[in-house]
C-alpha cells in the first residue's frame, strides 16, 4: 500500500513515517481485502494533506489486538461531518480543493473491517488540524467465527448432500426416511 502511495506522496513532498511496533503475531483475513484498507487510509491522507504535510502510519500490538493508525496533517474533519465519515457516498466539504471521490472508499474501510470482527475509527479536531484514523483487529479471530460472521448452529443428518442442500438419492432405503 504504501509503495502505491508513496509515489504520489513523494511528488507532492508529503512525508510518511512508518512506526511498527507490532512483535510477530498471526492476524486471520483476507490478505488482499486488508491492503485494500490499508491502501485506502493511506490514499485518502494524501489525497487530503497538503504538499509539504506528514502522514504517520503506526501498527502495534494493543492487548490482543492489532492497532493501525494513520494520522495526517490535513484539511482535518468538522465536528459535524465527523458522524458520517464512513457512510457510503458522503464527502465532507465539497467547496474544498482535493480531487474529487465517489465517497465509497472509507465505507469499504469499514465494511471491510467489521468482517474482520474489528472496529474503524476517526478523530479530528476540526477543519485545518488534520485527523487520525484507527483500525482495530483481533490479532486471532475466535474459532467459531468467519469472516461471514458467527457460524449458524445447525442440523447435521449425516446423509449426503448436493452443494444445494438437497439429499442425494441412494439405493440405500434406510437414508430414506
Amino acid at each position: 500500500a504504501l509503495d502505491i502511495t508513496g509515489l504520489t506522496a513523494s511528488a507532492r513532498g508529503i512525508h510518511i513515517r512508518l512506526h511498527l511496533m507490532l512483535d510477530p503475531a498471526p492476524v486471520l483475513g483476507d490478505r488482499v481485502r486488508l491492503l485494500q484498507v490499508v491502501w485506502n487510509l493511506l490514499s485518502n491522507a494524501v489525497k487530503f494533506t497538503p504538499d509539504e504535510g506528514q502522514i504517520d502510519v503506526r501498527l502495534e500490538r494493543y492487548g490482543n489486538d492489532l492497532r493501525l493508525l494513520v494520522t495526517d496533517t490535513g484539511t482535518g474533519i468538522s465536528a459535524e461531518f465527523l458522524p458520517h465519515v464512513f457512510e457510503l457516498y458522503r464527502q465532507g466539504d465539497a467547496t474544498s480543493t482535493h480531487s474529487p471521490g465517489l465517497g465509497i472508499g472509507l465505507s469499504v474501510v469499514a465494511q471491510i473491517v467489521k468482517q474482520h470482527g474489528g472496529t474503524a475509527s476517526v478523530e479530528s479536531a476540526g477543519l485545518g488540524h488534520g485527523s487520525t484514523f484507527l483500525v482495530t483487529l483481533p490479532l486471532r479471530m475466535p474459532l467459531a467465527t468467519t469472516i461471514d460472521g458467527p457460524k449458524k448452529a445447525g442440523r447435521r443428518s449425516g446423509k449426503t448432500r448436493r452443494a444445494d442442500g438437497r439429499r442425494l438419492a441412494t439405493n440405500n432405503p434406510e437414508e430414506h426416511s
